[in-house]
């Protein structure tokens, strides 16, 4: 894209910048100016900061999109708009009777699963603390509670 229309349109200061400051200049302008008349109208400005939000759009949009067929399913949405639901999934995975609780023995399976760094011993140690009824079952917020504890958010 030619921005030699712009050397006539240069204001005197600007010839004092380093050249290669005013060739990037010039090349910024250039490439809003769509008409070339050395000036920016608003639907030139708004043309150009539509098309820089729209890419940035889209890439969060194929971030999203974790299996990239072009939609965003709920789980998709969710994943990235709830706080620790990958820890919420894998809870519910291993809570085969879907009463909300998880044996101390699945607990260190999903730890496993999500490779999370805790101490057998101190996480064995935070989920007696936090088994009130010591029946050794624990909920998804006991456990949410133990992880974001030891910094793992």
């Amino acid at each position: 894209m030619s921005q030699d229309y712009l050397n006539n349109c240069v204001p005197k200061a600007a010839r004092h910048l380093p050249q290669h400051r005013l060739e990037v200049a010039k090349a910024d302008f250039a490439s809003i100016d769509l008409n070339k008349d050395c000036k920016i109208e608003l639907e030139e400005f708004l043309a150009f900061a539509l098309a820089k939000e729209i890419k940035r759009l889209m890439s969060r949009f194929q971030s999203i999109d974790s299996d990239k067929d072009g939609v965003i399913e709920f789980e998709e949405f969710l994943a990235v708009s709830v706080p620790h639901y990958v820890l919420l999934k894998k809870f519910a995975e291993f809570d085969a009777n879907d009463n909300g609780l998880l044996s101390t023995k699945e607990v260190f399976e999903i730890i496993d699963k999500l490779v999370i760094p805790l101490d057998r011993a101190e996480l064995t140690a935070e989920l007696k603390k936090i088994d009130r009824d010591q029946d050794g079952l624990v909920s998804y917020e006991e456990l949410l509670g133990v992880v974001v504890h030891h910094g793992l958010q």
